[in-house]
């Protein structure tokens, strides 16, 4: 079994203190590989939860997200989205590239698809500028905690959006923070 940790988790160190359960393994601080019997897993998920107690703050377990680039609204046109779309294929050796924003005003939350489940905004960058449309997926239960003018922080891709024949840049929420 092979995984790979965040820095602050060092996967050898926590294996090495797990050695006993262990009929081999090797490895470093972010990626480790390990033998095992299968009547000694569930000891080892406890002895691995309590080493993770002993050692992760809370601060270790939020997700982080690495921005390529904190971009103004104004910047996200037709023609750029266009641009970062000749980048692509988009995958593990090429990702999409991933843009912040600060400060938007959220200009119109509501929500969409068959059960509600995704939610679409209009976000705009300061006064007298263009509003820009976001689509947040699987993230409708968070409408009421959205207001209109509410500022927030987010990480986005970007997208084109054809809708009755007209093509816009959207914005692809992966994250928010209020």
């Amino acid at each position: 079994m092979k995984r790979r940790a965040r820095a602050p988790f060092h996967l050898w160190e926590a294996l090495e203190e797990s050695s006993h359960l262990l009929r081999r393994f090797g490895g470093h601080r972010v990626a480790a590989g390990f033998e095992i019997s299968e009547a000694q897993i569930p000891l080892l998920q406890e002895t691995l939860q309590r080493i993770a107690d002993r050692t992760l703050s809370d601060d270790d377990l939020l997700p982080l997200i690495e921005v390529d680039s904190w971009v103004d609204l104004a910047d996200i046109t037709t023609t750029f989205a266009r641009d970062i779309e000749r980048l692509a294929p988009f995958g593990m050796g090429n990702p999409t590239p991933l843009f912040a924003v600060s400060d938007a005003e959220v200009q119109s939350c509501m929500q969409r698809g068959q059960d509600s489940s995704h939610l679409s905004l209009i976000l705009r960058s300061g006064p007298g500028a263009r509003p820009v449309s976001a689509i947040w997926f699987r993230h409708g239960h968070l409408f009421p905690h959205l207001a209109i003018g509410d500022r927030i922080d987010a990480a986005f891709t970007v997208g084109l959006n054809t809708w009755q024949g007209i093509t816009t840049a959207q914005l692809v929420i992966k994250d928010v923070m209020a």
